[in-house]
């Protein structure tokens, strides 16, 4: 396994997106080509030869991070790489970048046991589509 600063294509990150259970508007492959082109991180998990896993995100590099995507491949799930990539994160920002996601329902365990702590002053505009 090995993970690196690269995007995915957009056909992978579909691909990625379908494997992992990640809802995204994978029927916009547009509209994909844009998210990936506009996030400034993107790192990937590669085991042999394929994309396993992914992590988008938008970051000043100096106090804050937002986290975007993080999504393994199912066959891939419980095995450390959602961390290892978080990890990487870390590592790349250095400990005063406070990162930020907002979680589906269904993530919210795992980033509580990473250390992600549940905020009480979170907003949202939701969008239109």
């Amino acid at each position: 396994m090995e993970i690196v600063q690269r995007p995915l294509t957009a056909n992978q990150y579909i691909a990625l997106c379908r494997d992992s259970g990640l809802r995204r508007p994978i029927d916009q492959p547009d509209r994909i080509v844009r998210m990936i082109g506009e996030a400034n991180i993107f790192l990937s998990c590669w085991f042999r030869g394929q994309p396993i896993a992914m992590l988008r995100a938008w970051s000043d590099w100096v106090y804050v991070c937002y986290i975007a995507d993080l999504a393994v491949a199912r066959p891939h799930q419980r095995q450390g790489i959602g961390r290892a990539l978080i990890e990487h994160l870390r590592a790349l920002l250095g400990q005063t970048v406070q990162l930020v996601v907002v979680a589906a329902a269904e993530a919210t365990s795992f980033y509580h046991h990473l250390g992600f702590e549940k905020s009480q002053c979170t907003f949202l505009v939701r969008r239109k589509q």
